[in-house]
């Protein structure tokens, strides 16, 4: 499974470097990628692809248009923004519901301290 680009600082010179881990075919990859953003990259060791610069956004559209190079992109495709939005709206009705609850609680105690207050004739 291939992740979505990432952004390192490279441990030679600490500069920005694009990683992108478990590619299936890196060198062709890095080919791809050298000539469409004009910019160095090479294979590392371990297979990864790294791209010299930030260029995560671009990185991204390329892999996810050319899906000849990957197994899977996890975490940058449609149903993974899908994902995210459904947890952001679930967080947001969450907070919305424990304001409410807040905000009948302290009504209630108002209520109470206004009830206190008037005289019983």
């Amino acid at each position: 499974m291939v992740h979505c680009p990432s952004l390192w600082r490279s441990a030679r010179a600490e500069k920005k470097v694009t990683l992108i881990a478990n590619v299936t075919n890196p060198g062709v990859l890095i080919h791809e990628l050298k000539g469409r953003l004009g910019t160095g990259g090479t294979v590392a060791a371990n297979g990864d692809a790294e791209i010299q610069g930030d260029h995560v956004i671009n990185v991204t559209k390329f892999l996810l248009s050319r899906e000849d190079h990957l197994i899977q992109v996890a975490g940058c495709g449609k149903k993974a923004k899908e994902r995210e939005e459904k947890k952001r709206l679930k967080e947001e009705s969450e907070a919305l519901e424990a304001a409410r609850a807040e905000n009948v609680e302290e009504d209630a105690a108002a209520r109470r301290e206004e009830e206190g207050k008037k005289p019983r004739w």
